[in-house]
């Protein structure tokens, strides 16, 4: 029975009219009754019943769909705007009411065509990614659940059957995340697996958009059962292969509505159409497209005249996309026959203008023949974005492909000009710093010497070199990144560069201050970036996510945790749609947020997401080499800084190989490095001393590094009892952190606090207590009271007063203990370090005693 009625107030609402009705309840749409917002929103309530145990049964349904709405932000997704229990106890839902059509009669209406009604189902797909991203399954996706408005923006609605999928850590999320499909579907959508009642996963979902996908280009179902019964259905879903939709018969409406014929519509349908239906529609889940993401990127892919995932890799059916995509191109200059040998297609770009410029280009062409196969497959092959396997031995590939390219693109710059762009990414992504910066600087150069080269081309350029400049090896050649980045900025403002262009040169010129740890200056540029993106770019973009995250980074070098985790999870939202950035630049959000625990003292935390970005990495990437050395240093870190130090050394172990044996300086010096730290912790001097004995010669081109690995060997010093010369040794880097970023860092902090316990031992004691205070500035201003290097300066400072007894040193230090431990899951080493303090003065009577055994808070 319905349970509303017009007029009828219902919490804040009052019903004006019905929307829909079902066997589950009703839709209204409802406005404000006391009229303070003039919006209409549409109210979805159970249906009415007198049975207690359907009535629970209904409001846990309802429940559960808050739940999941609340959590849900995206454009094409219907918002959330109440949830509750009226006066007379009926619960009820109010949402984004959207004036529109469903989206088939959209279409049809519309009379869109077959890439216009793509483009629309790309708004439902990155939708549903968006749900799984939050590890919700829909599990009723049908053309029924999303409404198109006037502004022909589509709108997912009904999650009223969804349910949690499991956590990525492998866990149980709540809501019975292994039940088996039951009744809740629509049986026209159904995936194989809801109708045997086997586990469910994103893969369902892939399979009823398959469906809705099927339907929405031909206008027919992917199954013709012989009887019109539900059996009938049932067996052709579990039993029966669609048939490919380019081979149906279609009805002359449906042609009439896609402005197009049986036969021009077949040729749209045939090829890659056909192949992404089949594969969203195999009986069997793991043949399917894993996630709507997966399915939208060749749906992308295909719009572009770009070869698809789904599709083998033949070098003819990329020659032919080539060609497609380039027909003008090819056809002015006569090429056809000859662009299709070259599926890079970099060589005829030189047919534009003249017979001569054709003559030009035939001439490349037979050039590039010769190596196309060795360009597409052999870059491809060492581009982690394509090869999970790239590694060392593709850095020679890709050695020798630059050298093949320089003898035989030497008379066609412009075709270098491409093939260098396309090697410095891929030099990048391997993390091969310092042929990245030549592979720039030559590019740069090479484009410089050719009129009429695209303005974003220029731009781009000089911000890559100057990018590659920040990660130079070399400290000459860091320290005029900033100024090449800003010249870049410059640049794309004066030449008039797109707007997303122009964004990323302001975020660029931040992320190269956040390296030099100037990071007011990053967050200013951060900022302009932000506000220009705001402005000028509509989300999901991913531009817009670069900028969401560099603002995160500069937040969060700030002390900003909050704004900086925001703005993150900013990032990887537009990354769900599937609209945002690549596989690599998904990575490197999930590492800052691994970062950004370590910051804040969630170690635990922080070691599990490092390994999960790991094994995204693996996943999707392949090892990449030195570019996942970041993530793997964290894991142990964060594994030794949470006390975890058998796990952390294990880590050592099992993640840090390569790195260890890199022939890159800085790399493999970082790697002993942190090899060291672990060791120190573990009490093993002599395996510690060891390590940064080979970490310190490899580090001098890393300041920062250098610095780190200085405290570290000073801690060594304290711990082994040679406290002699530790403060001298530190005294000069303190001063050089001093002019470069003054006392409030989290890097001063870190070379001030061994510094400072020096100086204690050795009776200096002013001095000493003059720089745990300085030593404490950072954390002051930016941890709380329970972050564990916050307990420590403010342990420190107890222990070097003057002003207390030993039993007041041992209260003030058992209440930092107590804020230390309360609450957290770890066996912080700290905890430990402060116990031990607290028994030595547990033996001191009246004043505190600065002997050369003055505690060393771990």
């Amino acid at each position: 029975a319905d349970a509303g009625a017009a007029g009828m107030q219902v919490g804040p609402f009052e019903l004006i009219e019905p929307l829909g009705r079902g066997g589950m309840g009703s839709v209204w749409r409802a406005r404000y009754a006391d009229g303070r917002l003039k919006r209409d929103v549409a109210v979805k309530l159970p249906a009415a019943t007198g049975d207690a145990t359907a009535l629970a049964m209904l409001r846990e349904r309802f429940d559960r769909e808050r739940d999941f709405l609340a959590q849900l932000e995206h454009p094409n997704i219907a918002r959330l705007y109440d949830a509750g229990v009226s006066d007379s106890g009926q619960p009820f839902l109010a949402m984004e009411y959207v004036a529109g059509r469903v989206i088939n009669e959209h279409c049809d209406a519309e009379q869109l065509n077959v890439k216009a009604r793509l483009r629309l189902f790309l708004q439902v797909l990155d939708a549903v990614a968006h749900a799984h991203q939050q590890l919700v399954l829909h599990r009723d996706l049908k053309a029924g659940n999303v409404l198109v408005d006037e502004h022909g923006q589509a709108r997912l609605l009904d999650f009223g059957v969804a349910r949690l999928l499991p956590r990525v850590d492998g866990g149980a999320a709540p809501s019975e995340l292994t039940e088996r499909a039951g009744a809740a579907f629509t049986l026209g959508h159904a995936a194989p697996e809801q109708l045997t009642h086997s586990a469910l996963s994103t893969a369902t979902d892939v399979y009823a958009l398959g469906v809705m996908l099927y339907h929405l280009l031909t206008g027919l179902s992917p199954y013709q059962p012989a009887r019109d019964t539900r059996g009938a259905l049932e067996d052709a879903v579990l039993l029966a292969t669609p048939e490919a939709a380019s081979s149906r018969l279609f009805d002359p409406g449906a042609l009439e509505a896609r402005q197009t014929n049986a036969a021009g519509l077949c040729k749209e349908l045939r090829g890659d159409l056909d192949v992404v239906l089949g594969k969203a529609l195999k009986k069997n889940p793991a043949e399917r497209y894993a996630s709507a993401a997966a399915l939208a990127d060749d749906l992308r892919r295909h719009l572009a005249q770009q070869p698809i995932a789904a599709r083998g890799d033949s070098w003819w059916y990329q020659t032919r996309l080539f060609v497609a995509r380039n027909r003008v191109t090819v056809i002015g200059a006569g090429l056809a026959s000859a662009a299709l040998l070259v599926s890079t297609g970099t060589a005829v770009m030189q047919s534009r203008v003249s017979s001569q410029s054709a003559a030009r280009a035939i001439k490349e062409s037979a050039r590039a023949n010769a190596a196309q196969k060795f360009f597409v497959g052999l870059l491809s092959n060492a581009d982690p974005e394509k090869n999970q396997q790239a590694g060392a031995a593709d850095r020679q590939i890709a050695d020798r492909a630059l050298a093949t390219a320089e003898r035989e693109f030497a008379d066609s710059p412009e075709t270098l000009a491409l093939v260098l762009k396309q090697l410095g990414e891929i030099y990048y992504r391997l993390g091969s710093r310092q042929s990245h910066l030549e592979v720039q600087k030559r590019r740069v150069a090479l484009l410089a010497q050719l009129p009429g080269t695209p303005v974003d081309d220029v731009v781009e350029s000089h911000m890559a070199l100057g990018k590659a400049l920040g990660k130079s090896e070399r400290i000459d050649e860091r320290a005029v990144a900033a100024a090449r980045l800003i010249a870049a900025h410059e640049l794309a403002m004066s030449l008039h560069a797109s707007e997303p262009l122009v964004v990323q040169t302001l975020s660029e010129v931040a992320d190269q201050y956040v390296a030099e740890s100037k990071y007011e200056d990053a967050d200013r540029y951060a900022a302009l970036a932000l506000a220009r993106a705001q402005a000028s770019l509509r989300s999901p973009h991913p531009t817009l996510a670069w900028v969401y995250e560099q603002k995160g980074i500069t937040a969060s070098r700030l002390g900003h945790f909050d704004e900086a985790r925001e703005s993150f999870r900013k990032a990887m939202a537009i990354d769900s749609t599937g609209q945002g950035r690549g596989k690599v630049d998904q990575l490197n959000g999930q590492a800052h947020l691994a970062n950004l625990d370590y910051l804040t003292g969630n170690y635990m935390a922080s070691k599990n997401e490092a390994l999960m970005a790991i094994a995204f990495a693996r996943q999707n990437l392949g090892e990449l080499d030195g570019t996942l050395t970041p993530m793997r240093i964290r894991a142990v870190l964060a594994s030794e800084r949470a006390g975890e130090l058998d796990a952390a050394w294990a880590l050592v172990t099992e993640l840090m190989g390569t790195d260890l044996a890199s022939t890159d300086a800085v790399r493999s010096g970082r790697a002993y490095f942190v090899k060291g730290v672990v060791a120190l912790s573990r009490n093993d001097f002599a395996v510690a001393a060891e390590a940064f004995g080979v970490a310190e010669p490899r580090l001098q081109a890393d300041p920062r590094g250098l610095r780190s690995l200085m405290a570290q060997q000073a801690i060594l010093a304290l711990k082994t009892g040679q406290s002699n010369g530790v403060y001298e040794r530190l005294e000069p880097v303190l001063n050089g952190i001093r002019r470069e970023t003054g006392t409030r860092s989290e890097e001063f902090s870190k070379v001030a606090t061994p510094a400072a316990v020096a100086l204690a031992r050795t009776q200096r004691l002013d001095r000493a207590r003059s720089l745990f205070a300085e030593a404490c500035e950072w954390p002051r201003a930016t941890l709380n009271m329970k972050h564990p290097n916050r307990v420590r300066c403010e342990a420190n400072i107890v222990l070097a007063s003057s002003e207390l007894t030993a039993s007041q040193q041992r209260t003030a230090l058992t209440s930092l203990l107590r804020d230390l431990t309360q609450g957290r899951d770890d066996r912080v080493a700290l905890a430990a370090a402060l116990s031990a303090a607290i028994r030595g003065l547990d033996r001191q009577s009246g004043s505190p005693n600065f002997a050369a055994n003055f505690s060393y808070l771990d």
